[in-house]
């Protein structure tokens, strides 16, 4: 295995971990078990049929599945092989993850129906105008679509027949994908409920641990640049205070108006709740935009192992 030095990106970390916890196991799934050189093995493999299938580096990948080692598989191959991975929630209907798919231009899907339901019907009742090589109405950028269980469905490909295309394809072009895969890369895009509007992306990068406070720039970056953005577009911006000195680096590599930063208090003076911080962050975003009569903000806050995620909000009342 080379061991020659990469960026701490999630598929470097995979590979690290295989060769330095060789009888560690990673994933437990009932009566699966797998240690971390077995499920790198099984990443890498799905990697190489993603490549097979002409996914791109920084292409998307969606995932409509419950949680299960294949879905971890399937993810962490879709990462290796530079795509930019797109999860849908199980609970998401059909006209949701037909939204989703489109306004991420997926070009391959993982799909396991879930609790009776039919996902790739559903996408099809949902859809609308013409559709792409997957055949799905609407959709004419999904080209592949993967099921893990086995399907009737013809415009369907079994897992089994799509993981075989992995034998077209050498670990050496693993090795480059994975390589070029840096701390900026796009990592994946985790989109909102849209209980209370429009479904939201919210989009995240590699970044390595060691850097962990870093996240919001690159994050923050890509969230401007796809609303189509710059810094000084922004009136309001909300920098989650993970601890001070993490916060003033990233206003520096951002060039962000410290007047228009965290102007209501940050973390440390509201609070850092556990598991809202989010909520918290976009909140208070949304009262100062009000209060102050402004119109665009940005929230972006760190995450753990090197995470960022941003959001650009507009406010039209």
């Amino acid at each position: 295995m080379d061991r020659s030095p990469v960026a701490l990106t999630v598929p470097s970390c995979l590979r690290a971990a295989a060769a330095d916890s060789p009888d560690v196991e990673a994933v437990v799934d009932g009566d699966l078990r797998l240690t971390y050189p077995a499920l790198h093995a099984r990443a890498e493999q799905f990697a190489r049929a993603l490549i097979a299938a002409g996914v791109r580096p920084g292409e998307a990948v969606s995932i409509w599945a419950p949680n299960s080692a294949q879905w971890i598989v399937a993810a962490l191959g879709t990462l290796a092989a530079g795509a930019v991975l797109v999860p849908i929630n199980t609970r998401c209907k059909g006209a949701e993850a037909h939204y989703l798919l489109a306004k991420a231009r997926v070009l391959l899907v993982v799909d396991q129906g879930f609790l009776g339901n039919d996902y790739l019907g559903m996408l099809r009742s949902a859809g609308a105008g013409p559709g792409g090589p997957a055949g799905l109405p609407g959709l004419p950028f999904l080209r592949t679509v993967v099921t893990v269980k086995p399907s009737g469905d013809r415009e369907a490909m079994s897992a089994a027949s799509f993981l075989d295309r992995a034998c077209a394809v050498g670990p050496d072009e693993v090795d480059e994908r994975i390589a070029a895969v840096t701390p900026d890369t796009l990592c994946d895009i985790v989109f909102t409920s849209g209980t209370s509007g429009t479904p939201k992306g919210v989009m995240t990068s590699h970044v390595s641990p060691e850097i962990m406070g870093m996240g919001p720039v690159e994050a923050s970056r890509r969230a401007l640049a796809n609303a189509g953005m710059s810094v000084d577009d922004i009136d309001l911006v909300e920098v989650n205070e993970a601890f001070a000195a993490q916060v003033l680096p990233c206003i520096d590599e951002l060039k962000l108006e410290p007047d228009k930063v965290n102007v209501h208090g940050g973390g440390i003076a509201l609070g850092h709740p556990f598991g809202q911080t989010g909520a918290r962050l976009t909140t208070t975003l949304i009262n100062g935009l009000r209060f102050r009569d402004a119109h665009t903000g940005l929230v972006t806050m760190c995450a753990a192992g090197g995470q960022g995620m941003a959001l650009v909000l507009e406010r039209l009342s």
